[in-house]
């Protein structure tokens, strides 16, 4: 897809942030969040690969709000309540609220259950928007 990057993407628990599930701030990929959790190849994989159904995509394939001072005032995320993706004003990857499910980058393996080739390799992340593994490090081009 034109201008979309290979990563790894996960959707959170409810209520967990990206920070929460990737271990520390710094380990989540804020630029991957930015300019690609809103755009419809990664909700519709990542609604796929967690068996989320055929929820309502509000607000899909726009920019999900702006940067202020350096951080995002605003997240695409998952409610599972309202059965649908939209972009949300004051949750970021370092807080959400409970009920929300957050999609999520991170820049290093998180989980050693994951952090094998093989298992990465199992859950089909070798290129394009992939649903798989903590396998960024291996997977996740950085410019």
């Amino acid at each position: 897809v034109d201008g979309l990057r290979a990563y790894c993407w996960h959707l959170t628990a409810k209520g967990q942030s990206c920070t929460d599930y990737c271990g520390y701030p710094d380990a989540v990929d804020v630029d991957a969040l930015v300019s690609q959790s809103w755009r419809s190849e990664v909700v519709r994989t990542l609604t796929g690969g967690y068996s989320l159904g055929a929820p309502y995509e509000d607000s899909v394939d726009q920019p999900c709000g702006e940067l202020v001072d350096g951080e995002p005032d605003a997240q695409y995320l998952y409610m599972q309540r309202a059965y649908a993706w939209d972009c949300y004003k004051h949750e970021t990857y370092d807080r959400i609220d409970a009920e929300f499910q957050s999609p999520c980058v991170c820049l290093s393996p998180v989980r050693a259950e994951w952090t094998t080739w093989a298992a990465a390799a199992s859950l089909g992340c070798f290129s394009g928007v992939a649903v798989c593994g903590v396998a960024a490090a291996v997977t996740s081009p950085r410019a």
